[in-house]
């Protein structure tokens, strides 16, 4: 046995199952009914003022058990009300108003980093102007030594030595740019 006659034999069971089961709502809602009639007959005199409850019609056009041919639907599980339905979210529509304060917000952000940048810009060029202010420069030349070079300019070489990271003051060489502190 394959495994769509397995999935026949099993829709065919879930259909009879379900059909049986109809069947005996069907009873129980008539037993209802009879009840229902019973004590309409039985009013008195005194209850003739309220009205009988409605009785619930039966349909007799559904087919029994046995003749209910299986459906080779699938079953897809209980089906929600409309009312509990939440209807899919809208996109709003934009104005033109709208997207022209968006696009104006965004000119207005754009302008801001422009001007931060152009700040940033100007106050590293101080810097730069406030540190050649206290420096000078000098190129070393074939024979000076740091000694000669910090008594031209009246520092002393292990100044000079720090300022320009010089891990060994006695070895220069020709074509290096050292900074001098002004004094």
């Amino acid at each position: 046995m394959g495994f769509l006659d397995n999935v026949k034999d099993a829709l065919k069971d879930a259909v009879s199952t379900q059909a049986s089961k109809d069947e005996e709502a069907k009873d129980e809602a008539a037993m209802k009914d009879d009840v229902v009639v019973e004590k309409a007959d039985t009013t008195t005199a005194d209850d003739s003022a309220t009205p009988a409850p409605p009785t619930i019609p039966i349909d007799t056009d559904t087919p029994d058990a046995e003749t209910a041919e299986p459906t080779t639907e699938p079953t897809t599980g209980p089906v929600q009300p409309a009312d509990s339905v939440e209807p899919a979210p809208t996109t709003p529509v934009e104005t033109a108003e709208e997207k022209a304060a968006r696009q104006e917000a965004r000119e207005d952000r754009q302008e801001r980093k422009e001007d931060r940048q152009e700040a940033r810009e100007d106050a590293r060029e101080k810097r730069e102007d406030a540190r050649e202010a206290k420096f000078e420069t000098y190129t070393v030349k074939s024979g000076d030594t740091l000694g000669e070079i910090g008594a031209r300019f009246g520092v002393s070489y292990q100044e000079i030595a720090k300022l320009n990271s010089i891990e060994n003051p006695d070895l220069i060489f020709p074509g290096q740019v050292f900074r001098i502190p002004k004094n």
